[in-house]
């Protein structure tokens, strides 16, 4: 997407600053093009897209099998 989360940058912290319209422009990485503000709702179709995204929705929209739990597990 443009982005670059720097050395010693944790992920989280990245990921926060990156979606908010203040911070983001502080991480734009792609010298040869201007940057423009990036929305959330395009970072999130652009996850979706990828092959990762789509593997995930794909892992998660399998219920849970409760038979498959330990029985020690909590059920709360």
């Amino acid at each position: 997407m443009g982005f670059k989360c720097p050395e010693r940058k944790g992920v989280a912290d990245f990921l926060q600053e990156v979606t908010s319209k203040k911070d983001q422009a502080q991480y734009w990485s792609r010298r040869d093009q201007p940057y423009q503000f990036v929305t959330v709702t395009q970072f999130a179709e652009a996850f979706q897209s990828f092959h990762i995204g789509r593997k995930l929705t794909e892992e998660i929209s399998v219920p849970f099998d409760k038979s498959k739990s330990h029985p020690a597990a909590l059920t709360t």
